[in-house]
């Protein structure tokens, strides 16, 4: 693994959902993810399947085991993708955070940015047509 995760430069790992839940059960195998959260159901207990906005910042939910790991992950810039409200803003609040996750937290990364795990599945969304909603055209 640390070959992988950190001796090699020619590679990256991608986590999306279930893959991000696994990527932060292995921290204690991947180099700089000793403050990631571990990600848990849904507090509404059901699948949630919507678009939402995320913000990409420049560096199911998290939950982290204490504040101090909250704010370390923050502070060393590893939050990389969070879910915001109308206005850009991060939020906590359902729907525009399907999962509750503290500060809007539903992804992150490692510090040389080559790990990355998300909830969201931007894949979904590559199309218009795969949206709830697209312009109609004229």
């Amino acid at each position: 693994f640390l070959d992988f995760f950190q001796n090699r430069k020619d590679t990256f790992a991608l986590g999306v959902c279930n893959g991000c839940q696994f990527l932060s059960q292995l921290k204690e195998l991947i180099p700089g993810t000793e403050n990631w959260p571990l990600f848990k159901r849904n507090k509404s207990e059901q699948f949630e399947a919507r678009c939402r906005l995320v913000e990409i910042t420049s560096s199911s939910r998290a939950e982290f085991s204490s504040n101090e790991q909250l704010k370390k992950l923050i502070a060393q810039g590893l939050v990389a993708v969070r879910f915001v409200d109308n206005y850009g803003n991060p939020t906590e609040k359902y729907p525009y955070n399907p999962n509750g996750s503290p500060l809007g937290i539903t992804g992150i990364q490692t510090p040389n940015g080559r790990v990355l795990g998300m909830m969201p599945h931007p894949e979904r969304v590559i199309l218009k047509e795969a949206n709830s909603w697209y312009p109609v055209e004229e």
